[in-house]
């Protein structure tokens, strides 16, 4: 029998991460097991346990590839802070709202990963994955008013909580219509140009300050989002 190449373990190891990302989505983590992963991957369970000890390791795998891919489709930054920032926030929208691999792997992180002691590891990756983002975005803040984009009063920590509610908005409702990514865009778009003209915040209790924010710009979204999601139904039903 002829030995298996490099590349035929690589199709077997994507085969696997293929079937995790199902399995996991319909399960979760912790109901998840090593021969269910098998079956969705036509793989027997030797092979998945050729490649991976047990689902934590799957699970690890499917998460830096995702990583990894998303490292290269990135957009590089502009010359403009605001350009980036907005080019990030679409990007991620995007990530979320498509039907695809990057949308199942976000969507077990945030919706399918359970508080579990098994889990804590991924955790970390998803806690460490959320604070990386938001170090991404005040960069960008700060340095769009060093280029004088936005007004020096701006308090940078009001920004980031947009983009943390627009994304939870958007895991809230998966599959949605192109015309909602559309609509979440616009909004992406519209905070960051309200950005150039927000006050500073004076409020001494950042905590409730920020959760305010938090929650008014979630609702924000979802209204958008559910809005744009009406509007194409009644118009798709004209004749």
């Amino acid at each position: 029998m002829a030995r298996k190449t490099k590349e035929d373990s690589q199709k077997t190891r994507d085969a696997i991460l293929d079937g995790a990302e199902r399995v996991f989505l319909d399960k979760g983590i912790a109901n998840a097991t090593m021969a269910e992963i098998a079956d969705a991957a036509q793989v027997s369970r030797g092979a998945v346990y050729g490649h991976y000890d047990n689902k934590l390791e799957v699970c690890q795998a499917m998460i830096d590839r995702a990583f990894a891919l998303d490292a290269l489709r990135f957009p590089a930054p502009c010359a403009s802070a605001c350009d980036t920032l907005l080019a990030a926030g679409t990007y991620y929208l995007a990530q979320f709202l498509e039907p695809g691999s990057p949308q199942r792997v976000y969507q077990i992180l945030y919706q399918k990963c359970e508080q579990t002691e098994e889990n804590r590891s991924v955790l970390r990756r998803r806690e460490l994955a959320d604070r990386l983002t938001m170090h991404y975005a005040r960069r960008q803040l700060r340095r769009a008013i060093a280029q004088q984009e936005l007004p020096d009063r701006l308090d940078v920590a009001w920004p980031p909580t947009t983009w943390s509610a627009c994304s939870w908005a958007c895991t809230s409702c998966w599959r949605p219509a192109r015309t909602r990514c559309r609509a979440a865009s616009a909004f992406c778009a519209a905070r960051c140009k309200a950005c150039r003209t927000r006050p500073a915040s004076c409020v001494d209790d950042r905590y409730s300050t920020w959760r305010r924010k938090h929650h008014s710009a979630r609702l924000s979204v979802t209204a958008a989002i559910s809005h744009s999601g009406s509007s194409h139904g009644q118009a798709s039903a004209k004749p």
